[in-house]
């Protein structure tokens, strides 16, 4: 996907359209509302594992606090900037979590 949005972006940023991926972080959805054990110390496993990437994560946030995060990053977000063909994390740089 990214060398699909990194194309497109090369083709059209002359015409003033940004193309852009923006990852939405690690949301709660309810995937794991019904999980059996095993599969609930397989998430417990992942999010430690997270927690030594980023200490401060408290897991999940909501799908309101990723959609306002997304927001803002598309409303900063620039051709002009050198913003288009990127990938980036929901608080706009590479910290994914």
């Amino acid at each position: 996907m990214n060398l699909i949005v990194a194309k497109y972006n090369v083709q059209y940023k002359k015409d003033g359209v940004l193309f852009m991926s923006i990852s939405p972080g690690v949301v709660e959805v309810g995937h794991y509302n019904d999980c059996t054990p095993e599969q609930m110390q397989g998430l417990m496993g992942f999010i430690g594992q997270l927690k030594v990437y980023a200490p401060d994560f408290a897991g999940p946030i909501s799908t309101e606090s990723s959609v306002q995060h997304i927001r803002a990053v598309w409303e900063k977000a620039s051709v002009e900037n050198g913003d288009g063909g990127s990938f980036v994390s929901h608080l706009g740089n590479k910290q994914w979590v």
